[in-house]
């Protein structure tokens, strides 16, 4: 049986966790092997599962709560009905490198020791962020005893529970952060993480806009004329480099970052940006809702299965008519499935002969629950 995973507590802090206090369990054998590796979706479900906590749903809890997935699937497109797009089918991203540094913060490890008896390593302590928003000292990415970062090749996880030369990270002193800037981003993505909704990229591209107009009123036009996400965002780390606070990102409409730097520069806090993006979006879809949910097929915004842990099935839907998945670049794919008995027989099919077979690999099983998946 393994431990309860706790609040904003990072998953690679939780299989050293589970590893240091019961190396010798069944459970923990599989949690070994991913300590040693990065973190990508197949491995999600593998912990998802051993916790109880199963499909599609049980991993996006996951991500959602547990790694630093948020700050991207809290950009939305208003057609995408999951939260993770394809990842729980087809296992593309990487969570929580193994040679990215972990870090902690002095005053939340001496914070938990007093009201759990012991500390962990939190998802928010990101890799590029520096500062804790709690309390406003700087994160250690290494060791105050043996100056060595805390990874899996130097100092691995676990000097949180056993320590470093007889001391523990309890007794590390704090240094003050000074910088405003720091503190306002860590402040900002600590809010990302806790926010429960996700919210339209065209309603953010347009509040972003209109910021940026009344900030400096002489890029309307050249604002106005972009037709992409990305081309607004080469605009404004342009106009605004001197508050451009995430450096070395590059220009992508996929780069999430590059939106996180523009709002950070542009708004005083999260409050004020989600205020501002409601103006357009008013009713933000909660992440809750779209957790079942996960695309599959072969092209983006065709196909979405919800998964229905009632009855054990899934509902297939598209964001497409039929007629369009049928036409759309000229390839039938709408159905996992033909059947000459029911399926409307397109005209491509007329010299073909139509047979049950599968058109690409079925769908994951959904499990049966006997309660909803969030009261595991």
């Amino acid at each position: 049986m393994l431990l309860r995973i706790q609040r904003e507590e990072s998953l690679r802090s939780f299989i050293a966790r589970n590893i240091y206090a019961n190396s010798l369990s069944p459970a923990t054998k599989e949690l070994k092997r991913i300590s040693k590796n990065s973190i990508v979706s197949s491995e999600v479900l593998k912990i998802g599962k051993a916790m109880g906590w199963l499909g599609c749903y049980g991993m996006n809890r996951l991500l959602h709560n547990h790694t630093f997935y948020p700050r991207f699937a809290f950009l939305h497109e208003n057609e995408d009905i999951s939260y993770s797009e394809s990842e729980y089918v087809y296992w593309s991203h990487r969570f929580e490198l193994a040679k990215a540094p972990s870090r902690f913060c002095p005053e939340c490890v001496r914070d938990d020791i007093a009201y759990l008896g012991f500390s962990y390593w939190r998802r928010v302590h990101h890799p590029d962020i520096n500062v804790c928003a709690k309390h406003n000292v700087y994160l250690e990415a290494q060791c105050p005893f043996c100056s060595e970062p805390f990874s899996y090749e130097k100092n691995g996880l676990d000097v949180m529970w056993k320590g470093c030369k007889g001391l523990h990270l309890s007794g590390a002193p704090s240094r003050k952060n000074l910088e405003v800037s720091e503190l306002k981003k860590a402040e900002f993505f600590r809010d990302v993480f806790n926010y429960e909704s996700v919210i339209s990229v065209d309603a953010v591209r347009l509040a972003l806009t209109q910021r940026a107009v009344l900030k400096k009123p002489h890029i309307q036009k050249e604002l106005l004329s972009a037709k992409y996400m990305h081309e607004c965002i080469e605009i404004l780390k342009v106009e605004f480099k001197e508050d451009w606070i995430i450096k070395n990102s590059p220009i992508s409409s996929l780069s999430a970052d590059n939106v996180w730097a523009a709002t950070v520069a542009l708004y005083e806090g999260f409050d004020d940006f989600i205020n501002h993006v409601k103006c357009y979006d008013y009713r933000p879809r909660k992440v809750e809702s779209l957790w079942s949910t996960y695309e599959h097929g072969t092209y983006k915004f065709a196909q979405y299965i919800q998964e229905d842990y009632v009855y054990g099935v899934g509902h297939w839907s598209s964001t497409l008519s039929s007629k369009e998945l049928i036409e759309y670049r000229g390839e039938p794919f709408g159905r996992p499935r033909l059947y000459p008995c029911c399926n409307d027989v397109p005209p491509f099919y007329q010299t073909g002969r139509l047979q049950p077979t599968p058109v690409g690999w079925p769908p994951p099983s959904v499990p049966i629950l006997a309660k909803h998946p969030s009261e595991y």
